[in-house]
């Protein structure tokens, strides 16, 4: 019988190389298609907004300003490849938010649960595709 005190095994970052892997390789996709795209409803506005905070200094949007001020950086620094850069911005988020969902799952369930979230956070599909549109849930 298993002592009850016992901790179950840490969740090593070996552990996500794979499943985060396969997760970075999906979305890679879903950046690539959009990339060049014509930006539609929403991302139009969010490139606007940052565009105008970095030409102007000033937000006059209606949304909560922190995704069109990371627009406004990204703008300053890649100027009209911006709407490209946020995908791959959005991309390298994913996989931080795709470590840290694991990382918690390991904390209440043990080290096969780190690995499980970490393969079904990979694997959403509905959720690998927002890593290419540029809204501010994303």
């Amino acid at each position: 019988m298993t002592d009850p005190t016992e901790r179950p095994a840490a969740l090593r970052p070996r552990d996500l190389v794979i499943p985060l892997g396969v997760g970075v390789a999906l979305r890679l996709l879903f950046v690539v298609s959009f990339l060049g795209t014509d930006l539609a409803g929403d991302e139009r506005a969010y490139s606007r907004l940052g565009g105008a905070w970095h030409e102007f200094g000033a937000y006059t949007g209606i949304w909560a300003p922190l995704y069109a001020r990371a627009f406004a950086v990204v703008h300053a620094l890649v100027g009209d490849a911006a709407p490209d850069a946020m995908r791959f911005l959005h991309l390298g988020l994913a996989v931080w938010i795709g470590a840290w969902t694991a990382r918690i799952a390991a904390m209440f369930g043990g080290r096969r649960a780190g690995v499980a979230a970490a393969w079904v956070y990979a694997l959403y599909l509905p959720l690998a595709g927002y890593c290419a549109l540029l809204f501010s849930e994303t």
